[in-house]
């Protein structure tokens, strides 16, 4: 069993459903920013807890170092999904998680020309067991992908930088904004979640998502439809 964020990339969530869960593994959906409503979920069976923070797409924290000290002295391997932080804003393996996941074709990428993945992780016998599955199954990235995520964590640093200013300012313009209902970007100190990320992130992120007043479908298709180039000042 693998218990997970109740806010959680699509794409993950349709990978679990759709082909794991064919194999028999059970995925429960909770939310991991209550410790508690994760102790409730556990049992005997649960055999990894994974973890998406800030979550795709309504920028839910969860506490890494909360996750782990729930789990301590089983054998739950802890994983996080740390693509929209990326290492140069929260680094999970030093929070005690055991494998970090990232998705290259966002961040470390950095150019929207590559579809790649990576998972980092510093227990030898979990790698070895992990590079056993990728040798047999033959899932690795060819040598230019490998080479355009290089040349994008090159920059990465700089990338980062001005995505957490474009961040804060697009955040703080909506959060003024007379239309705008709700604002989820953990940098604002109204965000649930903002005092934890504080902790364990060195910024925020340029990731935001929104509401808009009315927060029914024809305001919705109006607003997009109305949509074009504008600068934040």
């Amino acid at each position: 069993m693998v218990i997970s964020t109740n806010d959680l990339y699509g794409g993950s969530y349709r990978l679990f459903n759709s082909v794991f869960a064919n194999y028999r593994i059970v995925f429960h959906y909770v939310d991991l920013s209550d410790t508690e409503a994760l102790k409730s979920a556990l049992s005997e069976k649960t055999r990894m807890v994974w973890i998406e923070t800030p979550t795709n797409p309504m920028m839910q924290i969860t506490d890494i170092k909360a996750i782990v000290a729930a789990l301590a002295g089983s054998d739950i391997i802890v994983a996080v999904d740390n693509t929209f932080a990326t290492p140069m804003l929260q680094n999970p393996l030093s929070q005690g998680a055991d494998i970090v996941m990232h998705s290259t074709t966002k961040y470390l990428g950095g150019h929207s020309d590559v579809v790649m993945g990576c998972l980092m992780l510093n227990d030898e016998t979990l790698d070895t067991k992990l590079r056993t599955l990728q040798n047999s199954c033959g899932a690795i990235a060819g040598p230019m992908d490998s080479f355009l995520v290089i040349r994008g964590i090159k920059t990465l640093h700089l990338i980062m930088k001005r995505h957490c200013e474009n961040g804060k300012a697009v955040a703080n313009f909506l959060n003024n904004h007379p239309k705008v209902e709700k604002v989820f970007w953990p940098g604002l100190p109204n965000h649930p979640g903002h005092d934890i990320a504080k902790r364990q992130m060195s910024d925020f992120g340029g990731m935001v998502a929104f509401t808009i007043q009315g927060d029914d479908l024809a305001s919705a298709h109006k607003f997009v439809n109305q949509l074009s180039s504008v600068q934040v000042q």
